[in-house]
């Protein structure tokens, strides 16, 4: 069976104060696009209960360890902690996963489920606006290449359940992991974990695998002005009408959802 996998793992909020993300919304509306622009089942990874008609299953986890991360100016609380659980957490045979923040407006991804591969992810990315960001191609300046865990697609196999182990255990061992990669940001992110695993099981080298997924990854920057979910500034106003776009200033794309 195929199907998408997202995760919204947040902390409580307290005092009926509105979260700055609200990770709840941004999934809910993630799968209302999924729903419209490529017609699959859409489970959900929280640790909050709550009930909705967007969504096949959710799935119940518990709160682990958080971190700040700072979002257009806003500390905002990081719970990331639960990708590298995919494998057994998924319902599906061959599933999509995808930030909350990935605005689907196509149906391009579809075409994962027939390509008869067990792992896409990319590891190169087009910014909005044209801007270049080495830091973000490679681990360290002179490091790995860079994958994108933002959205990817598995199969489950013995393979890719070998490679999901992996990236717990680099996850589980984050400061060694770190030093040995050279990698200057002390917060664990998934993308660092994702490329060390796939540098890891391709011995240490550049082969074939993983293949790209048959959609570029379309991202803005998290300081970008978000207008609404086509029309996002950068150094200059961009129209995204029709392209699946991250869309990383997650505490305005919560406001423009809440309007």
């Amino acid at each position: 069976m195929n199907g998408v996998l997202l995760f919204a793992v947040q902390e409580d909020v307290v005092n009926f104060s509105k979260p700055k993300v609200d990770y709840i919304r941004l999934a809910e509306h993630c799968a209302k696009q999924i729903n419209k622009h490529m017609s699959l089942p859409v489970s959900l990874v929280t640790n909050t209960s709550f009930k909705s008609k967007q969504f096949d299953k959710i799935i119940n986890v518990n709160l682990h360890s958080r971190q700040i991360k700072k979002i257009a100016g806003e500390q905002i609380v990081w719970l990331n902690f639960d990708r590298c659980k995919c494998w057994e957490l998924t319902p599906y045979e061959n599933t999509l996963v995808m930030d909350t923040d990935y605005i689907v407006k196509n149906n391009s991804l579809n075409s994962v489920f027939t390509s008869n591969k067990d792992l896409l992810i990319n590891k190169n990315y087009t910014d909005i606006n044209e801007r270049s960001d080495k830091t973000v191609e490679r681990l360290s300046n002179h490091g790995i290449d860079m994958y994108w865990a933002t959205v990817f697609y598995f199969q489950k196999n013995s393979k890719t359940k070998t490679f999901f182990n992996l990236v717990e255990h680099i996850q589980n061992n984050w400061t060694y992991y770190r030093m040995l990669y050279s990698i200057g940001n002390r917060k664990f992110r998934n993308d660092y974990a994702f490329s060390i695993a796939i540098h890891m099981l391709s011995g240490y080298t550049s082969i074939d695998w993983p293949c790209p997924l048959p959609d570029p990854l379309i991202s803005s920057f998290d300081t970008d002005e978000v207008f609404d979910l086509d029309i996002v500034k950068g150094n200059f106003v961009t129209n995204t009408r029709g392209m699946n776009t991250h869309i990383m200033n997650k505490v305005a794309l919560t406001e423009l959802l809440n309007d």
